[in-house]
């Protein structure tokens, strides 16, 4: 039917209740048609509605990190930090019956968690193995790997490491009833000790004794261990970090591990050339060396043993995760004397037997030498080393604008250097001594009651 029909057929007999709301109900009906018709003719239009005006305003759009962010950039940026451990390696890391990961190693990140995010639980934690590792690292997979991994130099090649926190090595697992006769790999003449096949075990016990060992090889760790239990062996020899594995497994039969006799340093891996991050993971492990975190985690795992020695730098300064940079300004150092074929080497001089001018007027001293070492190995030539005598804040500018390469003259590595430089292997350990006469009965601290000690005014002697 056309629409003109419909309007017409409306007429005033045919309308209940008379004609004098005629025009209005048209009207109505009219307004009613035309949006049907404009509705079925066409395409149709939706209507926008204008959104209510509130008083808060939306939240920012995250930037997106540069395909170069910090570490320290990607872990505020997520809000938690990924942690790669072990899942298969009691007690460092492990899964519980109840299928939740636990151990050392996951103590430690839950504790960088919380010291650095604020939430011991900000944390994700990534399985990787001893050869994986490094390669998950390095795919952005974790941020930090803290997995009972040895500082190896092939490992330093592909990250960077903390100060280490466990000492690996050799040893010996024992049943605590032989302990009183085996203190050693040289007890261990004539008697039966398991070491897995496919190891460095059997290599590293014989090179510790003068005597061809007996040795019964395996093909499992866990074999091994379950033939000390039966008692068909009086030792297992392995990497500690494995022995205390192996303590576990034998519940019914007390044991000990005994007589390490190599040494492989453990520590946290994180990525290079990320100069804040490596300062943020060191110096937050000093802040837990210092405060007693460290020795009770250690002691939570490993008692009775007590946690090892641990480099202590001087100072309280601690970055904050906030205050990192979101992309790192590291200068290529090693471009830089490869293009040149010389080392630049800023000397203070003054500090025998560290560094000094000799009458030559040559410099010289103990680590005078070690860069002249350096330049050998890397250059082939001893010579190639161009010497710049200077103040130690100059020297630091100038490493900072790449004017010179190392830094020599004694340092000491304290926090507030470490925040300002990148620092070497310790070469000398310093401290306060006692300088006395030749022949004197005294020989440390406890000898001076009732004697006159001079000390310099001004310098920490006098507390220490």
């Amino acid at each position: 039917m056309r629409t003109s029909d419909s309007l017409m057929a409306l007429t005033p007999e045919t309308r209940p209740g008379g004609s004098d709301r005629y025009p209005l109900a048209v009207l109505w009906l009219f307004l009613v048609v035309f949006l049907l018709v404009s509705c079925t003719h066409g395409e149709t239009t939706e209507v926008a509605w204008s959104p209510i005006p509130s008083s808060t305003p939306p939240p920012p759009t995250p930037t997106p990190l540069p395909d170069n962010a910090t570490t320290g950039a990607r872990v505020r940026a997520r809000g938690f930090l990924r942690v790669g451990v072990r899942y298969d390696l009691q007690p460092f890391g492990y899964i519980t019956q109840e299928g939740k990961v636990a151990g050392f190693d996951v103590d430690l990140g839950r504790e960088l968690a919380r010291r650095w995010l604020g939430d011991a639980e900000a944390v994700q934690f990534r399985q990787v193995r001893s050869d994986t590792a490094i390669e998950h690292l390095l795919a952005g997979d974790v941020d930090i790997v803290i997995a009972a991994l040895t500082h190896t130099q092939d490992r330093e090649a592909g990250a960077d490491f903390s100060l280490p926190y466990f000492v690996d090595g050799q040893a010996l697992l024992v049943r605590v009833a032989d302990a009183v006769t085996i203190g050693g790999p040289a007890s261990l003449e004539g008697r039966p000790v398991g070491v897995v096949a496919w190891g460095g075990a059997r290599e590293a016990l014989e090179a510790a004794v003068p005597f061809t060992p007996t040795l019964q090889p395996y093909d499992r760790f866990d074999a091994a261990v379950a033939a000390l239990g039966r008692g068909e062996i009086d030792a297992v020899a392995d990497l500690r970090r494995r022995l205390f594995w192996g303590q576990r497994m034998l519940v019914e039969t007390e044991t000990a591990i005994i007589g390490q006799y190599t040494a492989a340093p453990v520590a946290i891996a994180f990525p290079q050339n990320d100069p804040f991050f490596a300062d943020l993971v060191n110096l937050t492990f000093q802040e837990m060396v210092a405060d007693g975190t460290l020795a009770d985690l250690y002691t939570r795992w490993f008692a009775p043993e007590t946690v090892p020695a641990i480099e202590r730098w001087p100072g309280e300064e601690i970055p904050d995760l906030a205050d990192g940079p979101v992309v790192a300004d590291v200068p290529d150092t090693i471009a830089a004397i490869q293009s040149r074929g010389r080392l630049a080497v800023a000397v203070v001089p003054g500090r025998a037997p560290f560094a000094y001018v000799d009458a030559t007027g040559a410099p010289a001293g103990y680590e005078v030498s070690l860069v002249r070492l350096m330049a050998e190995r890397w250059l082939g030539d001893p010579t190639a080393v161009d010497f710049i005598t200077t103040t130690v804040e100059i020297g630091k500018e100038m490493l900072r604008a790449g004017q010179a390469d190392l830094l020599v003259g004694g340092l000491a590595h304290t926090r507030v250097a470490e925040l300002e430089l990148d620092f070497s292997l310790t070469t000398y350990v310093a401290g306060e001594g006692l300088l006395v006469r030749a022949g004197t009965p005294i020989t440390d601290v406890t000898n001076l009651g009732g004697q006159q000690v001079a000390v310099v005014e001004g310098s920490e002697s006098r507390e220490v």
